[in-house]
C-alpha cells in the first residue's frame, strides 16, 4: 500500500503546496480543509487496518476558522489511531511550546525558512517506506 499523508488546513495554497511536495516523495495525500471533515474521512480509514497503518504523516494547521478544536487537540485525538505517524502542527501563533511538549514537530508559518523547514520535515530519510511514483 502506498504511504499516506493526511493534511488539514483551511488555506488552499498550503494544501496545494504540501500536496505537490509529498506526491513528489511518493506519498498519497489526503488534504482536508476542516477538522470536522477530517474526522469523517478518518473514520472510514480506521476500518481498513492496512490503510490505517500506511499513514506516515499527519499535518495540521493550529487554527482553522469556524472550528472548535485546534490543531494540537486534533492531533491528540489521533494518537491511538495512527501511532506510527509523524505529526506536525504549524501556525502563525506561538504554540511551539505545547507542540514540543507533546513531541509534535512545530513550524511557524511566519518563519522565513517555512518552506525549507517543511522540506526537512518530509525529507526522504524520514519516509523510509515511501516509493517513488512510477512514470
Amino acid at each position: 500500500m502506498q504511504p499516506i499523508a493526511i493534511i488539514v488546513d483551511d488555506d488552499a495554497g498550503v494544501l496545494f503546496y504540501l500536496r505537490k511536495l509529498l506526491e513528489k516523495r511518493g506519498l498519497r495525500v489526503i488534504s482536508i480543509a476542516s477538522f470536522s471533515a477530517a474526522v469523517e474521512r478518518i473514520r472510514g480509514m480506521i476500518i481498513d487496518k492496512e490503510k490505517a497503518e500506511a499513514v506516515l504523516f499527519i499535518v495540521s494547521d493550529y487554527t482553522i476558522k469556524g472550528e472548535i478544536l485546534n490543531g494540537i487537540s486534533f492531533l491528540i485525538c489521533l494518537n491511538g489511531l495512527f501511532p506510527q505517524a509523524k505529526r506536525l502542527v504549524f501556525s502563525a501563533n506561538d504554540v511551539a511550546e505545547k507542540a514540543i511538549e507533546l513531541k509534535y514537530a512545530f513550524i511557524s508559518k511566519g518563519s522565513i525558512g517555512f518552506t525549507k523547514e517543511l522540506e526537512n520535515f518530509f525529507s526522504e530519510k524520514e519516509v523510509p517506506h515511501a516509493e517513488k511514483p512510477q512514470k
